[in-house]
């Protein structure tokens, strides 16, 4: 008996207990994992924040892009605070500037991104806390209890609860400030719980500006409510507007309040606020999978929504609102005064009123995500709870069948869940099919497997030399190669291994639709990362040998070269080109041996790989030609393989990778062999800068140096012109024309200077071919009042002449 006692005293500490461990267990183990979007940019702002703050800088608190992300942005600054003043207490003094540099450093690393999340992750936990104690006080314990199971491992919900970003604490702050609202209404001492709402109302509102569906949302249940109780209209409409308004004011102080940035510079934050709004509200920027196709700059219609709640929704929810649907149904066909007592009922129409509204809000919306539904989750979660304790109560069930049930219950919910930790974006409705057919369905991947990717690249040999492409390449943790972006730019033909993200496989975007049929079809991939049946990634080789740049090897409107493979054979060799189909007309492509000197083979005929003759008559498509090269005809020495699309006149443009990048040697016995780039630029050098010439070698924007110079006269004097010679080579095309400068110095006073573009007009710098070497002679006038004999410094310069740098 005494128990028994003690167990009802404790209750309430029992069941809290319980929850906050089943909500932590799931929430706040294994965050170090995988990094999801978003996150970076959300922990830049929190930075920036707490500097702000620091400084005293209030105005600086106006951080992000008008998202808010202040509630977050707080958190994750108290979290600074308390890690700033313990590491000041060790040293026995502020850390200072340079104490919150080496911190924030800290914690910015990969290894450390548990850090950057558990402030967040730790107010979710809170929150689902919170959830429950609510859900007690307004449904009783039973209710509360298995309601919060369903949320508290729903996977959904768990998928964002979990990560520095804005969606899982405005779900959790938006079901408290409705749980509260309601409260309100029931409650005689309505003051305490409408306060509560108003904050938790307006921390959703500093989170995201999503949550400001709250205010005529919980106008119409506010209403409602009033109209219900009151048998008169005017104290009703009375008690409604004093409701809201003094819910509204809360909001809009805990908003104020909390933003220093919009009491010291309103204009400036509000117009940011706007402008991020009005964004989000239209078509602008929706760039999703949706069905199969991608939508973009357009609203995929109101099928969206509910697509997504089937696929994202678990077993148990599902059939919990089917039952509530029937028990809906059942009491619809009663007497009427059974329909009407509903709303007598403790406040679970309200809870419906809330998913409902939500849901219907979210929808008129063009600008659609799925984790735009994640808020109506807990209010669905708490419905179908309901549904269950009601069947189970009709049936009149003994207590301990009851709690049976549950307990059966809460297996079958962490059966759903935990099999997919820490990966809970993985998680698809298994009765709608799972992750296979999701991905015929709508987007995905936020990050997740990229952490796989990272750790497979980095048991090949030697990672720290590998160079890898991937549109994610941000998300690459441990990885300790060179990460290049795999985007339109072509950049990602110099990489030893490309990455594709499932997003890519999905909307055909980045970097272009044919690029992505091109691997998917005809590469294939060395390693595949499955995750829950969801191939994430494919990690391919790169089929290109020897890259060209894409921006610079291209005839507009034709065709644009990623790069070649060289596959020699006995009596040949065989040019393997990768490339672009910029035209919706097949034009004869070829390739030849050229050199300065006018010495060149005769264009020979490229083809079309069977697999590709399709390709290289649709536009944006990759095409490999075969081109069979011979050197018998040609005298030996160094070579430039071009490669020329033929014209409609019969003459043939040339689209070339420039000495050097493609230099071939020729022997006498007419053998072809393929020179490496700093070889033939040596070669080429040696060639064309006379011995006379001063050697020295500078090297500007890493893509043109400076060889050597030569002066004249070889005697001068104070007034005379000294001409200077300059031999320059270009390591790469250059995209920006860039000026030469010329300066004489005496000791740190400038006596002499010219500039301008180089002196042949009709080359410019973007015209340099790599491995070319250009000899550039420049008239500088020295002054006649420099004394003799005088030391004199010459100094060179190559500048860009709009930014001057």
């Amino acid at each position: 008996m005494l128990k028994r006692n003690v167990l009802q005293k404790y209750q309430l500490y029992i069941e809290t207990l319980f929850v906050f461990i089943l909500a932590a267990a799931v929430r706040l183990t294994s965050l170090n994992v995988f990094r999801v979007v978003d996150e970076p940019d959300r922990w830049d702002w929190a930075v920036d924040f707490y500097r702000a703050l620091l400084a005293g800088n209030l105005p600086g608190t106006l951080v992000g892009d008008g998202y808010p992300g202040i509630f977050p942005v707080w958190l994750e600054t108290i979290w600074l605070f308390l890690a700033s003043l313990y590491r000041s207490v060790l040293q026995g003094s502020w850390i200072g500037d340079a104490g919150v540099y080496l911190l924030v450093h800290e914690w910015d690393r990969t290894d450390t991104l548990w850090l950057q999340r558990f402030p967040v992750v730790l107010a979710n936990t809170l929150l689902v806390v919170g959830i429950f104690l609510y859900l007690r006080k307004l449904f009783g314990q039973r209710l509360a209890l298995l309601a919060v199971v369903l949320i508290s491992l729903d996977p959904f919900y768990l998928s964002d609860s979990r990560v520095n970003r804005a969606e899982g604490l405005l779900t959790g702050l938006m079901m408290l400030s409705l749980l509260a609202l309601i409260a309100a209404h029931r409650e005689q001492r309505y003051w305490p719980h409408l306060l509560i709402s108003g904050i938790f109302g307006g921390l959703a509102w500093l989170t995201k500006s999503q949550a400001l569906v709250l205010l005529p949302m919980f106008g119409v249940i506010s209403l409602v409510w009033h109209l219900h109780l009151e048998t008169r209209w005017w104290p009703a409409l009375r008690h409604f507007v004093l409701t809201i308004a003094s819910w509204l004011a809360t909001v809009v102080a805990t908003f104020i309040l909390l933003w220093p940035a919009t009491w010291t510079i309103p204009g400036p934050t509000f117009s940011l606020m706007t402008n991020y709004l009005i964004g989000k509200v239209g078509e602008e920027g929706v760039k999703i999978f949706f069905l199969g196709q991608t939508v973009l700059d357009e609203d995929p219609g109101l099928l969206f929504y509910p697509v997504i709640f089937i696929l994202r929704t678990t077993p148990l929810m599902l059939i919990g609102l089917l039952l509530g649907v029937w028990l809906l149904v059942r009491r619809h066909w009663a007497p009427p005064a059974r329909w009407r007592e509903w709303l007598d009922e403790p406040g679970l129409w309200a809870v419906l009123a809330y998913a409902v509204l939500y849901i219907g809000g979210m929808s008129l919306g063009s600008h659609k995500q799925d984790r735009f539904l994640m808020a109506a989750f807990p209010a669905l979660n708490v419905l179908a709870a309901a549904a269950y304790l009601n069947t189970a109560q009709q049936l009149a069930w003994p207590r301990r069948r009851i709690w049976l049930a549950g307990g059966v219950l809460l297996a079958i919910q962490l059966a759903t869940a935990l099999p997919f930790h820490p990966y809970y974006f993985s998680y698809f409705n298994p009765l709608a099919g799972g992750g296979s057919v999701a991905t015929r369905l709508t987007r995905i991947g936020w990050g997740e497997g990229m952490d796989q990717v990272a750790d497979y690249l980095q048991s090949q040999d030697n990672p720290e030399s590998m160079v890898v492409a991937s549109r994610f390449f941000q998300y690459l943790m441990g990885f300790k190669g060179t990460r290049i972006n795999l985007d339109a730019a072509g950049d990602w033909t110099r990489a030893d291994k490309i990455v594709f993200y499932v997003q890519q496989s999905q909307r055909k975007l980045d970097p272009s639709p044919g690029v992505i049929h091109y691997f998917e079809q005809h590469i294939p991939p060395e390693k595949v990362i499955t995750i829950d049946g969801i191939d994430y990634a494919q990690i391919y080789p790169n089929p290109i040998q020897f890259p060209a740049d894409p921006q610079v090897a291209k005839i507009d409107g034709q065709m644009r070269l990623f790069g070649y493979r060289w596959e020699e054979a006995e009596k040949a060799v065989t040019v393997r080109l990768i490339w672009e189909n910029l035209s919706e007309t097949e034009r004869p492509l070829a390739v030849r041996l050229w050199t300065n000197q006018s010495q060149h083979s005769d264009w020979l005929a490229c083809t079309p790989r069977p697999s590709f003759e399709p390709a290289a008559r649709i536009l944006g498509e990759v095409v490999e030609s075969d081109c069979y090269l011979s050197g018998a005809s040609l005298p030996p020495g160094l070579y430039d393989l071009q490669i020329g699309v033929q014209q409609s006149d019969a003459t043939w443009q040339t689209v070339d990778f420039a000495a050097g990048w493609s230099a071939v040697e020729v022997a006498a016995s007419g053998a072809l062999e393929r020179v490496e780039p700093e070889v033939a630029f040596a070669r080429l050098a040696a060639e064309a800068v006379p011995a006379s010439a001063t050697p020295l070698e500078h090297t500007y924007y890493d893509h043109v140096r400076l060889l050597a110079y030569e002066l004249a006269p070889a005697h001068i004097h104070p007034g005379d012109t000294l001409t200077v010679t300059l031999y320059w080579q270009a390591i790469r095309a250059l995209d920006r024309d860039a000026y030469i400068s010329l300066q004489a110095f005496l000791g740190e006073e400038q006596v002499a200077l010219v500039n301008g573009p180089p002196v042949d007009p009709n080359r410019p710098t973007t015209s340099w071919r790599p491995g070319e070497v250009i000899r550039e002679s420049w008239p500088l006038e020295l002054p006649a009042s420099l004394p003799a004999p005088a030391q004199v410094r010459l100094d060179v310069g190559l500048f860009l002449p709009d930014t001057l740098t």
